[in-house]
């Protein structure tokens, strides 16, 4: 099924545009659109696909397209700022190929888009990095998520299956800091006065005896 609507909207100087938008559902159960300047193509379109949809002619791009693919192709985006990317520092590039090449290709480049599903994302994340240092897991997977929004903004994928699958940072290693208590602070406070008010040869000794004391 495919339907055609009239958009209509203002620019920022003011004046009028419009266009012909075609929605359908592939052959994945994706909803795609396309838009048109008249409304004789858009019809056109939407009649040519609706029948390749029904008679399963049509194959969506992200049944065919491979994750290794969009990496490499998101990679030449940043490097020459095409593909509505910003171009980025050389060394910047140099460091996402090689993170492309080296991590995400290996592991879940032949899979294609379509199959790139949130359980897969956190098999790679979990299973495959593993080894990795705990920098190196999360900036792979910050990156495999923004290689899925570029997939998205080439209508290649309908949701990002790795948003939200960033590893959190491990407390492992990180010392227990303990609180004392409101009765600890009070006999330290006690302890404190008791202290100042000894003569200064014995003030060492009595202030190691209470804390040993108190806290054994």
């Amino acid at each position: 099924m495919a339907t055609v609507n009239k958009r209509e909207w203002t620019n920022k100087d003011g004046s009028k545009s419009s266009s012909w938008r075609v929605q359908y559902k592939d052959d994945s159960g994706r909803w795609r659109r396309k838009d048109f300047e008249r409304q004789a193509e858009a019809k056109k379109f939407a009649d040519t696909i609706a029948s390749k949809v029904q008679s399963g002619e049509h194959v969506s791009a992200g049944a065919t397209f491979t994750v290794a693919e969009i990496a490499r192709r998101y990679v030449d985006a940043i490097e020459s700022g095409k593909d509505g990317k910003a171009k980025t520092e050389p060394h910047h590039v140099l460091t996402t190929r090689g993170q492309v090449e080296n991590h995400i290709i290996p592991h879940i480049g032949g899979l294609t888009l379509a199959g790139l599903k949130k359980s897969r994302v956190q098999t790679f994340r979990d299973i495959h990095l593993k080894d990795e240092t705990e920098n190196t897991r999360k900036v792979v997977v910050k990156l495999l998520s923004a290689i899925c929004r570029f997939a998205i903004s080439k209508e290649l994928m309908g949701v990002n299956p790795a948003a939200g699958e960033i590893p959190k940072k491990s407390k492992r290693g990180q010392k227990r800091v303990t609180i004392p208590s409101k009765e600890d602070i009070n006999k330290l406070l006690t302890t404190a006065k008791s202290w100042m008010a000894t003569p200064p040869m014995a003030q060492a000794v009595d202030f190691r005896l209470e804390l040993t004391r108190d806290f054994h």
